[in-house]
């Protein structure tokens, strides 16, 4: 894992290897060539652990992104599409509560 990391990193000189290449990839000799400089195994473990656990947040957080995305279309299609506003609905409903509660005192009085 430590090596994944380290040579996506700007600062493992792997791109002027790979950009001198006419197809993109990178020959084993050259990549023998390589100097790298590595810290102990240990060092290494904690690091990768590290990013790994950053790439589960950040592949956790596109989750949640597609679902307020899909959220977000489901609610444009509700009430752009097919024209269901909430306040509309909500005013709907207290009027045809007022049109049933307009007669007689009586009537809306409860006993």
């Amino acid at each position: 894992m430590f090596y994944y990391y380290l040579f996506g990193s700007p600062y493992s000189g792997m791109s002027t290897i790979v950009q001198q290449c006419a197809q993109a990839g990178i020959r084993g000799s050259e990549l023998g060539k390589l100097p790298v400089l590595y810290p102990p195994i240990e060092t290494q473990r904690e690091i990768a652990r590290l990013l790994s656990a950053y790439d589960d947040l950040i592949e956790n957080n596109r989750r949640r992104m597609a679902l307020l995305e899909q959220a977000a279309q489901l609610l444009y299609e509700e009430w752009f599409v097919r024209f269901r506003f909430p306040a509309t609905s909500a005013r709907a409903s207290s009027m045809a509560f007022r049109k049933a509660g307009s007669g007689s005192s009586s009537e809306t009085c409860l006993h």
